[in-house]
């Protein structure tokens, strides 16, 4: 029986092994004016898929998702992924409607309001949590991580009866809800058909309040970082932590000024305590993602006042590390450890 994925759309291709078709080959066998999208399933890694959005021969936009994090990438990227899979992945072709992939291109962007495992809720409650939400236009999805490939339902609303009739209907999986309102400034309007972007890098979403702007400016009066380094040619990924947080001290001196010092050393002396190397002063491979887990620590322990504003420039910084060095995290490893921090702040 031919599969969905995301309800809409038409199975063409299933699951064949990428020993013996290549995904980035593919688009051009396909209809000069047909919609369609690319799943990428690793067999090493069932829970994390690479997409591919077509528009004719066109691949118009990249993702990778999970059941946690859905974010646009480059080709480079997904090409890098395959490459490293050694032929284990499937490669599934879809073919779709404008609508139905534009919905799912929008949750891509969007925040969602509300995120429900309804297994175990009663419909009683699902309704009470679905109205607290206070959302009544947007974007309904259902989810489910069953097995080689996820199974996903979106709806738009136009109200708060439509959205209850909608949830009424689910059973099992996981229900999210996206309000177009809240989302509006993303999408500057939300065009009933936002534009298709070209291929990008992977981008964290965005806080939902907007950060402050990491503008150049001089630096505090402080240490310089890894100046007890051994000398020798600067190593990339250790310098994306070094220069995250010195951009990050130039900014937060500017709003927490004389106080700034004592904060680091505070934060710095709790990291210690999970890991001893760690020294701010002389970073190295191990430690320097350690510098995530300190600017954590800097943004609870800040005076209430000051927390909101290092919050939100933390998670600019760090959508900013993911965006434009998402191949050497990858190389080094250090993905996984960016999304959590970035979680944990959002949380």
């Amino acid at each position: 029986m031919p599969r969905q994925m995301i309800n809409g759309a038409l199975e063409i291709i299933r699951g064949v092994s990428s020993a013996h078709i290549d995904p980035l080959v593919l688009p051009e066998s396909h209809g000069d004016g047909s919609l369609g999208y690319i799943v990428i399933a690793y067999v090493d890694g069932p829970d994390t898929f690479d997409m591919l959005f077509l528009k004719g021969k066109a691949i118009t936009q990249c993702a990778r998702i999970s059941r946690d994090i859905r974010t646009t990438q480059s080709v480079e990227s997904v090409r890098g992924r395959l490459r490293a899979s050694g032929g284990r992945a499937l490669v599934y072709l879809f073919q779709t409607t404008e609508p139905a992939l534009d919905r799912f291109e929008r949750t891509l962007h969007y925040e969602p309001c509300l995120k429900l495992q309804i297994d175990h809720l009663t419909r009683r409650q699902r309704g009470m949590l679905v109205r607290s939400s206070g959302c009544r236009r947007g974007l309904l999805e259902l989810d489910q991580f069953p097995g080689v490939l996820p199974s996903i339902e979106l709806y738009d609303f136009e109200s708060t009866e439509q959205l209850m009739v909608l949830e009424s209907r689910m059973k099992r999986g996981r229900l999210i809800l996206y309000d177009v309102e809240r989302n509006r400034d993303l999408f500057k309007g939300e065009p009933a058909r936002p534009e298709r972007e070209p291929p990008r890098p992977p981008a964290l979403p965005s806080p939902s309040e907007p950060p402050p702007p990491v503008r150049p400016g001089p630096e505090p009066p402080v240490q310089a970082l890894n100046e007890n380094a051994p000398h020798g040619p600067p190593d990339e990924f250790v310098l994306l932590f070094d220069r995250m947080f010195r951009t990050f001290r130039r900014e937060a001196f500017e709003c927490c000024g004389k106080k700034l010092e004592p904060l680091i050393q505070t934060a710095e002396h709790e990291v210690r305590l999970l890991n001893p190397a760690f020294d701010l002063n002389s970073l190295s491979r191990e430690t320097a993602p350690v510098v995530l887990n300190l600017m954590e620590v800097m943004v609870r322990e800040a005076p209430f006042m000051k927390r909101s504003k290092l919050k939100a420039l933390v998670l600019t910084l760090l959508g900013d590390l993911y965006s434009r060095h998402y191949d050497t995290l990858e190389r080094n490893g250090a993905v996984e450890t960016v999304e959590q921090s970035y979680f944990r702040l959002r949380a």
